[in-house]
């Protein structure tokens, strides 16, 4: 098994993954981005229960979704929700 070399000129970027550009020089490719978010439990909940919901994205050969997995998640209002999901697409460069 040889070492691979690193060019001189190499200018590392982490990037989606997507079939075209994964094997280009200088470049690693993110496969899936998750980020798990926690927060307080709702009035019907022990005080220190929290709730969590973890946002997942991954390139599935014909794009990036958002995969959304909770046992519950309680709001008051979409605002949350929205600013979550903001926070993910910014986090995972999508």
């Amino acid at each position: 098994m040889t070492k691979r070399e690193t060019p001189k000129n190499y200018n590392m970027k982490i990037i989606p993954y997507e079939n075209d550009n994964v094997y280009k020089d200088g470049f690693i490719a993110v496969d899936e981005v998750s980020v798990t978010y926690v927060v307080g439990g709702d009035c019907n909940e022990p005080a220190d229960d929290t709730q969590v919901i973890m946002l997942v994205t991954r390139n599935n050969g014909t794009g990036r979704y958002i995969h959304i997995k909770t046992e519950g998640l309680s709001i008051n209002g979409i605002e949350e929700l929205e600013m979550i999901v903001k926070d993910f697409t910014e986090r995972a460069g999508l």
